[in-house]
């Protein structure tokens, strides 16, 4: 089973950061501006733990690190529903220490 674990993270998919949404975007929405660039595997909406209102900020899983690189390109600084938005690489989640 540890295995199947190993293999799916050294897939090439990679996570990326969105801030600057504005609510009204919505995860279809998000999901469709997205997938025009690649192939999205799934996103979150980041919502506030109390209210569940969203918080300006996504993470969207692209399949492809190609199709990662190319939303940033694409969406990094653009102007989306009236917002510029900011879209980076996801930090990852290891504890190496540099």
């Amino acid at each position: 089973c540890s295995s199947d674990l190993r293999n799916l993270g050294a897939s090439n998919a990679m996570d990326i950061y969105i801030s600057g949404l504005v609510p009204e975007i919505g995860e279809a929405g998000l999901m469709k501006l997205f997938s025009a660039v690649g192939k999205v595997d799934s996103l979150r909406l980041i919502r506030d733990r109390l209210s569940g209102a969203p918080t300006g900020y996504a993470v969207v899983d692209m399949v492809t690190v190609d199709g990662a690189e190319r939303a940033i390109q694409v969406f990094n600084g653009k102007s989306v529903l009236g917002s510029p938005i900011i879209v980076s690489k996801s930090r990852p989640k290891s504890k190496s220490h540099h």
